[in-house]
């Protein structure tokens, strides 16, 4: 997964986000480890925050455009955080995510922690 994401996740970062610090990119996968859609964050007032769109809320976004539930099925989620040092660090979704995931109908949810390992939560 790691490696997934010092190759994809971090390449989609330096790309389209364009915020300095803060940086996250959410990954939807399908139940065979797929992945669907990708998406980071970026400036602007979201409906989750003031300061940004998250990046959970463009996946989500556009998993739905896309139909991915009925299309694929069960969905997992990875978020991950980009941080100002070298490697990933904490990236828990806020409340306001995980209910916006939850009304979707995402089950499974894995981010990154402050070593950069990758643990199952929500």
């Amino acid at each position: 997964m790691l490696k997934l994401l010092n190759t994809l996740g971090k390449a989609k970062i330096l790309k389209d986000c364009d915020i300095k610090r803060h940086r996250l990119v959410a990954i939807a996968f399908t139940r065979s480890g797929r992945i669907i859609a990708i998406d980071t964050n970026r400036r602007g007032s979201g409906a989750i925050s003031d300061f940004s769109f998250h990046a959970e809320e463009f996946l989500i976004r556009r998993l739905h455009k896309i139909k991915a539930r009925e299309r694929f099925g069960d969905i997992s989620i990875l978020v991950a955080r980009w941080g100002r040092g070298p490697g990933w660090t904490l990236a828990r979704p806020c409340e306001g995510c995980q209910a916006l995931m939850a009304r979707y109908g995402i089950k499974t949810v894995e981010y990154t922690d402050y070593g950069g390992k990758v643990i199952k939560g929500l």
